[in-house]
């Protein structure tokens, strides 16, 4: 069993909540994971521009930041109450945290089921700085966007 916790910072976006812990759910499953926990933050583009300044020194936002266990920012977790019971530390093996700005990806004619699984691919270690990690990447997100149904609007 897994563990997806989805939060968001507004109202608007509670009816997301359920796809994504079900996306998030069959994409550990179909990556044989068990007993992992990964946080998915729903956040507006004000606070997406804030951590991609706190965490890239990049100003403005984007769509999408992940961030595998070892790479966690300590002061994220605290501002998004992202902290963990010993019992369910001790339960689940964490594989990250992913922040998708739903409001910023629309607005750019994105598609927040696809960048999900875009997150959820760096989580497992899949990256495309690369051309042969690139394709290897985009394979996967093929596969998993025609299985589910998305499509990867840009």
């Amino acid at each position: 069993m897994n563990k997806v916790v989805v939060r968001a910072t507004g109202g608007q976006w509670s009816p997301l909540i359920k796809e994504i812990e079900t996306i998030t759910h069959f994409f550990l499953t179909y990556f044989k994971k068990e007993n992992v926990s990964i946080d998915v933050i729903l956040v507006s583009t004000k606070i997406m521009s804030s951590i991609n300044k706190k965490t890239r020194n990049i100003e403005g936002p984007t769509d999408v930041l992940t961030f595998r266990v070892e790479d966690i920012d300590s002061s994220l977790r605290t501002y998004f109450n992202l902290s963990e019971n010993k019992e369910e530390k001790d339960s689940y093996t964490a594989l990250g945290e992913i922040y998708l700005a739903p409001q910023y990806i629309r607005k750019n004619k994105g598609e927040v089921r696809y960048l999900l699984i875009h997150g959820l691919l760096h989580i497992l270690g899949y990256d495309h700085v690369e051309k042969d990690d690139r394709m290897r990447m985009e394979y996967e997100e093929k596969i998993l966007c025609d299985v589910l149904h998305i499509t990867r609007a840009f």
